[in-house]
């Protein structure tokens, strides 16, 4: 059956589902007493997926086509790790212009941590907000920054989302030399 489905061309992912349901559904039947001995089932092989990061080209082609606020969003991005909830309820109070320093103060899970970004991005933020110094750096909803992120990919020419930014920014810290256990701390994840 499960040979069946992979010659079908479909993904790994979905042969690997259709195996994981024949496999509870033969363990039920051994459980009910509809079959007499139980019946393992070998389970296929999955791909790995392979995570996409940006390139530093694909980057500059997405600036070149970025408006100052959706410039300011992307680096703020790709330099400091946030998720897009993260960035999305960013507040001026959030950070600090002359060092960089970020307060991450709605991070996944409710819990606070710290970040920086480079003087590149804080010179895109001083431009994006300039003298207005309303609440929100980002006055965004979560699909309007979805509409934004699909806005750029269409006109740079280059697939880009929130996470991929995220990647992005921790494969370039680990390529430039930041040990794991920073990068753990800065993106918030558990070691």
């Amino acid at each position: 059956f499960l040979s069946a489905v992979a010659q079908r061309g479909v993904s790994s992912a979905t042969v690997h589902a259709h195996a994981r349901a024949v496999r509870s559904f033969v363990r039920f039947a051994h459980e009910e007493g509809w079959i007499d001995e139980p019946v393992t089932v070998k389970m296929p092989r999955l791909e790995e997926k392979r995570m996409e990061v940006l390139s530093p080209e694909e980057v500059k082609r997405v600036l070149g086509v970025c408006g100052t606020r959706d410039r300011a969003l992307v680096m703020t991005l790709i330099d400091s790790g946030l998720r897009r909830g993260e960035v999305l309820a960013l507040d001026w109070d959030d950070i600090d212009l002359r060092t960089g320093m970020v307060h991450v103060r709605r991070g996944k899970g409710g819990k606070a941590r710290v970040t920086y970004v480079g003087a590149k991005t804080r010179r895109a933020l001083l431009r994006w907000g300039g003298g207005q110094r309303s609440s929100a750096i980002f006055p965004l909803t979560p699909s309007g920054g979805a509409t934004m992120m699909a806005k750029l990919s269409s006109k740079s020419g280059v697939h880009i989302t929130f996470h991929k930014c995220r990647r992005t920014f921790a494969t370039w810290a680990l390529r430039n030399g930041m040990d794991l256990l920073s990068l753990q701390r800065l993106v918030a994840v558990r070691a």
